[in-house]
Formats: C-alpha cells, structure tokens, sequence
C-alpha cells in the first residue's frame, strides 16, 4: 500500500468513529427529546430531529465503506482510541472560539 493509500485508508478509520461519536449524540437527542428538542423553537426542532436521523444513517454507511475497503480490526481500534482522545479536545477549542467570537446567542423566547 502506498503512503497516499495507507493515509486515506487510516482517515476512513478516523471518519468511521467520528460517525460514531455523533451517531450516539444524536441517538441522545432522540431518546431523549422532552430534554434536547422541546426548549428548541420550532423550526430548529425539526432541523436537528432530521439531522439526528441523518448521522445514525451516516454511522452505518461508514462501518460499511470500512468494511468494504478492507478495514482492519486494530486500525479500527487505533482509530477509536485517536478519536476518544482528540474529538474531545476540538469540540472543547471550537466551543471556546465561539465564546470568544462572541457569537452565542441567548434564548430570547
């Protein structure tokens, strides 16, 4: 495998627990939507309704391109282990970025 492949084949590692990740926040958000949606106007209600549904979907398509392309169990688990620590930490300095922007909104309903 070549150094171009072997890089596209790890971030399809990498892609496929991202999709993991927010299929499980959104699978949160359905569970879970006298808590998540009913403060939301509605309009926003649906939007992220729509979008929980559509990352549970993108969660399986990936684990099948991975499978199909030859995914690997220990780069599966390499993958896992790069995302549980990284994922964090960007969400973490995007949340801070937006504060510092000043672009959060308060409810004004």
């Amino acid at each position: 495998m070549s150094r171009c492949e072997d890089a596209a084949f790890c971030a399809g590692g990498n892609a496929n627990h991202i999709e993991h990740v927010t299929a499980i926040f959104a699978s949160a958000l359905l569970a879970d939507q006298k808590r998540f949606c009913e403060p939301m106007h509605d309009d926003y209600r649906l939007l992220w309704h729509w979008h929980a549904v559509e990352e549970i979907e993108h969660k399986a398509v990936a684990f099948d391109v991975y499978q199909q392309t030859g995914g690997e169990y220990g780069l599966r688990l390499l993958a896992a282990i790069e995302v549980a620590v990284f994922f964090p930490v960007v969400l973490f300095f995007s949340a801070c970025f937006i504060v510092c922007q000043g672009w959060v909104v308060t409810r004004s309903w």
